[in-house]
């Protein structure tokens, strides 16, 4: 079975990665965090992205091939070269 787009995460700037359950989109992983204790000035400068199928965090742009391979796409959005959790769910 080939990779697959899991979850929307974002990963801090420390390299924590938070990530929550589709249909949760990236706003929710913010507010997990939050729930987590982190501050929000600890979120600055992280990346949006998602947690794959293999446990690995990739961006916006790495993702979009994933989930096209993988054939999660249920409808894309803009910018056409990143993946949005809109796409999928």
């Amino acid at each position: 079975m080939s990779e697959r787009i899991s979850a929307a995460a974002i990963r801090l700037p420390t390299g924590v990665v938070v990530s929550v359950r589709p249909p949760l989109r990236h706003h929710d992983c913010f507010q997990a965090a939050r729930a987590q204790g982190i501050m929000f000035g600890e979120m600055h400068g992280g990346e949006q992205g998602f947690v794959t199928s293999e446990g690995r965090f990739v961006g916006r742009c790495d993702a979009l091939p994933i989930a096209q391979t993988a054939g999660q796409i249920v409808g894309k959005t803009q910018p056409e070269d990143k993946l949005f959790s809109e796409d999928m769910w």
